[in-house]
């Protein structure tokens, strides 16, 4: 059975990287180091070895015996599928399941690095092909909370570039004109919604960054910002939200 990269019982820790069509492979062991960049000759994987932008020595991946760690030894920075950075000197604690990694300049070309880490295997939980699909949980939402956090999240829905949220006067001229809308203000959707990230902050399963202390200055759209995509991930909020906006998906 292959399993994020890895054939038949792997024990948990084990690593494997996978850049192009090389493949490499590391069980967990103290003082272990897995090295990939641009010559061969002094890495265990090759990654863009016709690409200058990647340094020989591009990054390390180091275990203490249980747990591995990303460490950028190139120049350029590591960029994850997030937008996130590893900073040339700077390191990345690594996550069960699969890590894809972006290496080299993006004005040039970029080269994929997968990593994966094997977890624990959970005994008696056997999926396969024809099992049920499960998805995440969902945030509860009220009528209202929806209502507004469909009104300042609309460009996510749209899948818009580099979306951000509208303003509060935009999200309460929209939810006014849309179908059976009433009279909303910018300061009703505002208190809403920041009543919403107090709520979701906290509980069951607290969603980080909704709150002014958790975030750095200057924090403009930054709370909205998450508390969007959190809502997104979980699939609370989906494309066809946009028809209480009197949107159809992909309109």
């Amino acid at each position: 059975m292959v399993f994020n990269g890895f054939e038949g019982a792997t024990p948990p820790g084990t690593i494997l990287v996978v850049a192009e069509d090389r493949r490499y492979r590391k069980l967990p062991r103290a003082d272990y180091e897995v090295l990939f960049g641009r010559s061969e000759d002094d890495v265990h994987i090759a990654v863009g070895i016709d690409d200058p932008y990647v340094s020989r020595k591009q990054g390390m991946l180091v275990c203490d015996g249980q747990e591995w760690r990303l460490r950028n030894i190139g120049r350029l920075p590591i960029r994850l599928v997030d937008e996130s950075m590893v900073l040339a000197g700077h390191e990345l604690a690594l996550k069960t399941g699969c890590t894809p990694l972006l290496v080299g300049a993006p004005v040039h070309r970029v080269h994929l690095v997968e990593i994966h880490v094997a977890g624990f295997s959970r005994h008696g939980t056997q999926i396969g092909p024809d099992s049920l699909t499960r998805y995440p949980d969902e945030y509860e939402l009220s009528e209202t909370e929806r209502l507004a956090v469909v009104a300042i999240g609309q460009r996510y829905l749209r899948q818009d570039p580099s979306p951000k949220p509208v303003s509060w006067a935009q999200a309460a001229d929209d939810l006014t004109h849309a179908p059976g809308g009433r009279k909303w203000t910018g300061r009703a959707v505002e208190h809403i919604v920041a009543d919403l990230r107090q709520r979701l902050s906290k509980g069951r399963a607290p969603i980080f960054g909704l709150v002014r202390e958790e975030v750095q200055e200057p924090v403009g759209n930054t709370l909205n910002h998450n508390l969007i995509t959190a809502l997104l991930a979980s699939a609370t909020l989906t494309p066809q939200d946009l028809a209480l906006l009197g949107e159809d998906e992909g309109e």
